[in-house]
Order: C-alpha cells, then sequence, then structure tokens
C-alpha cells in the first residue's frame, strides 16, 4: 500500500475515533445532567385525600424542595370505596413519599405499598384510639353498616388531629433521613427537617387554641345549673362528627353516613323521628354539603333543629381550611347546646 493510501486510512480512522469520542463524551454528559436533575428534583409528596393534603401543606410551608399533590379531587371527601385511576398511577410512580390517613380509610393502601416498593408510606392514625362502629351504628335501610370496624374519621377532635400532624412530621423527617446520600445534600436535610419541625410546631400551637376553646365551652356546660340536659342523644349523618359529639359528653343514638352518592332514606327519616319523638334524639348534626335534605325532611316533622358542621373531608385547598373549618364547628355547638 502506498505512503498515500496509508495516510488517507489513518487520517479516516482518526476522524472515527474521534466521532466515537465526542458521541461517548456527549452520552455521559447527558447521563450526568439527567442523574443531576433527579437529584436536584423536588421531593414528590402525594396524600390520600383532603385531610392529609391540609396536614402535609402546612408542615411543608415556605418549601421550595418539595411538592405536595392530593391523589384525588379535593371535593371527593372520605375515600373508603375510591378505585386508583391510571393518572393515579403515573402519580405515584414518581413520589417518593405518600401520606395517609390509615385506620382502614384507604382501602386501596395495601395495593400500593405492593405495586410501589420505593415509597415511603406514613400513616397519620397510628397511636390514636379509635371509636368502633358497633357502639353507636344504626344499619340503615339498604343493609350497609361497618359493625366491628374502626371509625378512622378521626380529624375532628382536636387532640386526635394533633397526634396526626407529629405522626405526620415523624414520618417526613424520617423519610427525608433515608433519602440517597447526594440528593439528601442538594435538598439540604438539615435546613428542611428544622423546617418542618418549626412548621408542625406553629400548626400544633394553633389547633390547640382551638382544643381549649373546646374546653372552655365544656367548663362552662358542665358549670352550667340550669338543668339543660346537653349530655342527651345525637344523630349524626358523617362519621367524623362521632369525635366530636363524643368529646362534648354526647350520647350517639344514630349515625348514618351521607355522601354525594348515598341520600337519607325513607327507612332512616322514620327511625330518628321516632327517636326523637320518644326523647332519645335532642341534637342532629349534618355536614353542609349534604345537609339541606336532612334539614327539610326531619325540621318539618319535629322540632329538633338540624346543625350544618364541616366534616373538613373536602375543601378549597387553603392551607388554613382546618382551622376555619373548626372554628365554625366549634361555634355550632355552641349554638346547638347552649
Amino acid at each position: 500500500m502506498s505512503i498515500k493510501k496509508k495516510l488517507i486510512s489513518l487520517i479516516g480512522a482518526m476522524v472515527v475515533l474521534i466521532v466515537i469520542g465526542t458521541l461517548v463524551i456527549n452520552i455521559s454528559n447527558k447521563n450526568k445532567v439527567n442523574d443531576k436533575q433527579q437529584s436536584q428534583g423536588k421531593v414528590q409528596i402525594v396524600t390520600t385525600f383532603y385531610p392529609m393534603y391540609i396536614i402535609s401543606l402546612n408542615l411543608l410551608d415556605q418549601m421550595d424542595q418539595v411538592e405536595v399533590t392530593n391523589l384525588t379531587d379535593f371535593s371527593a371527601g372520605c375515600v373508603h370505596d375510591y378505585q386508583l385511576t391510571t393518572d393515579n398511577m403515573k402519580l405515584l410512580s414518581k413520589a417518593d413519599i405518600l401520606v395517609a390517613n390509615g385506620g382502614g380509610m384507604e382501602h386501596f393502601l395495601e395495593e400500593i405499598i405492593k405495586s410501589y416498593s420505593h415509597l415511603q408510606v406514613i400513616d397519620s392514625s397510628q397511636g390514636i384510639s379509635m371509636l368502633i362502629y358497633d357502639e353507636h351504628e344504626h344499619s340503615s335501610e339498604d343493609g350497609h353498616d361497618h359493625h366491628g370496624e374502626y371509625n378512622s374519621h378521626i380529624w375532628l377532635d382536636p387532640m386526635n388531629y394533633i397526634k396526626q400532624i407529629e405522626n405526620v412530621k415523624e414520618g417526613l423527617i424520617q423519610s427525608i433521613k433515608d433519602m440517597d446520600p447526594n440528593r439528601a445534600e442538594h435538598l439540604n436535610m438539615d435546613l428542611m427537617i428544622d423546617r418542618i419541625e418549626q412548621n408542625a410546631m406553629d400548626y400544633i400551637q394553633k389547633v390547640y387554641q382551638l382544643d381549649n376553646e373546646l374546653e372552655e365551652f365544656l367548663q362552662i356546660l358542665n358549670n352550667d345549673q340550669s338543668g339543660n340536659n346537653r349530655t342527651g342523644g345525637v344523630a349524626i349523618f358523617h362519621d367524623t362528627f362521632a369525635y366530636l359529639a363524643k368529646r362534648m359528653g354526647l350520647n350517639i343514638v344514630y349515625s348514618v353516613e351521607i355522601d354525594s352518592e348515598s341520600a337519607l332514606s325513607a327507612f332512616d327519616v322514620a327511625q330518628i323521628i321516632d327517636l326523637i319523638k320518644e326523647g332519645e334524639i335532642q341534637y342532629l348534626f349534618a355536614d353542609i354539603q349534604y345537609g339541606d335534605t336532612i334539614a327539610n325532611r326531619i325540621e318539618n316533622e319535629t322540632k329538633v333543629k338540624v346543625s350544618m358542621m364541616n366534616s373538613i373531608a373536602t375543601g378549597d385547598g387553603l392551607k388554613d381550611s382546618y382551622l376555619n373549618g373548626m372554628k365554625e364547628n366549634i361555634q355550632v355547638l355552641k349554638e346547638a347546646i347552649q
């Protein structure tokens, strides 16, 4: 082979090597950029339904390193029979942490834990003593009941809610500590933990103020010498009100769950009216979302006024939803019982 041909072959080989080298460098740099973007990406936190979203929103307030997304629509309410959607699956596949109510509220939780082993799951109900349905619930005409199950609608008692906040706080902190060291370093783990602890302290203090207002009202009632039967019976139309009724010393005589998919049956109306006339029920607590029909049907036949309360299972997405909703509930309680 001539020197000229050898030179051309050598130059060609060098060009090929340069092209390959450039491609390798570009791919390597691209992978590094992707890895860096992943490590620098926000912590994705998913909540199962509205009350969990509000807790997380408060604990993660003013934290640019995180993004909080609710699994369900804010108007969906409790998620007993909720079926996961394709969009839910996509969201969970990219999530780092899932905040759940627990206590049997989310029947899909076991499926999520099985399918998304990478998820850190926080159960906010840990250590909270729950009511059992057969302590107070009457079966409806359609045969639906929860006898023997726990009532996981725990958040309307401020002391339960404070425990839920503490559980979520501890779960978030532990999940951050368990992160990949490189990612934790980029996100500034210590700063995140400090912010969560401070936010939790501030939020719990606000909830304590609500609880103090409830306690002061109870003291007034306990010192009342007028003979009013404030420990009388109550009918509730959302399971969240069971905890608030118990806190107020009220006896739950009748309970039936009313939501967007179920209405108060003629059987329930007749039963409740009979119990009112017999003197066993003095108070009725209905959810502001679905209470109008209940009020009209019962108030027309009895002298008992239906108190419209906020279950705080739905809302507008603002972080003060719980505080505002509970202030309204306390005022309604004062008007009803006094």
